[in-house]
């Protein structure tokens, strides 16, 4: 049903059941060429006759379907990329806004006549020109 038809059909129940245990289903995206590539791949493992050849637990079956999710949005990769890019720049840009504030407060401090300044913000300014 993953490609919008049963995987295997025929006339009766038997012959359904003959077709699961004997055949091989046509792979998905003949059927249905909108699948992602690796669909087939996993769904040819899901129905394998042999049972050592089938997934052995649901979290490997999970597995390859996060990874198939993943190969087949590879835009959504991109626009997280792109987001954290832009976020990084937009930190550096505010840190140096931020920088050029602080600077020019100093200056401004510098040019105060000492007498209007504090004692705390006197040594404040002594403490920054020393860096």
């Amino acid at each position: 049903m993953a490609a919008g038809q049963r995987a295997f059909t025929g006339p009766t129940v038997v012959d359904v059941h003959e077709a699961v245990l004997h055949e091989t289903s046509v792979p998905a995206r003949v059927r249905n060429p909108m699948l992602p590539r690796g669909f087939d791949a996993l769904l040819a493992k899901a129905l394998e006759k042999d049972r050592v050849q089938r997934y052995q637990s649901a979290t490997a079956l999970k597995n390859d379907l996060e990874r198939i999710v993943r190969d087949a949005n590879p835009a959504r990769k991109r626009v997280r990329q792109a987001t954290a890019a832009v976020a990084l720049l937009a930190l550096v840009a505010v840190s140096i806004w931020r920088y050029d504030v602080y600077r020019h407060r100093i200056t401004l401090l510098r040019q105060t006549p000492s007498s209007w300044l504090t004692p705390t913000t006197r040594l404040a300014i002594r403490s920054s020109t020393m860096h």
